[in-house]
């Protein structure tokens, strides 16, 4: 929690907070403990399946399955297998990251 202290202290109860790449949920439970409503973006369907399954039983947080980018439509994600938090849609991203990674086409949306 360090590099948020900041931030964690800065925050209303209530407030809404938004979480691009919500990946295994962590910030967007961090930030849900801190009394926030949380929109939780996340562009792979596993991932988002298992946002939705962790926050079943609270309001506090709504789960986009979408890739947020400068254009709505559809792009390719590159999810490095060990590291999916490194995911991108961005194709000049080099992905610089030791190990396999999967291909899959994701909605994106504008924010």
């Amino acid at each position: 929690l360090f590099p948020y202290t900041t931030l964690f202290r800065s925050v209303r109860r209530g407030e809404l907070a938004v979480d691009v790449g919500a990946a295994d949920g962590s910030y967007t439970a961090t930030l849900v403990g801190l009394g926030l409503r949380v929109m939780a973006f996340e562009p792979r369907a596993e991932g988002a399946a298992n946002l939705r399954k962790m926050f079943r039983n609270t309001s506090a947080v709504r789960v986009e399955e979408v890739a947020l980018s400068d254009r709505s439509g559809v792009a390719t994600i590159r999810v490095p297998v060990e590291r999916i938090w490194r995911s991108t849609i961005e194709p000049r991203n080099p992905l610089e990251v030791a190990g396999s990674t999967t291909e899959s086409r994701v909605v994106t949306k504008r924010l």
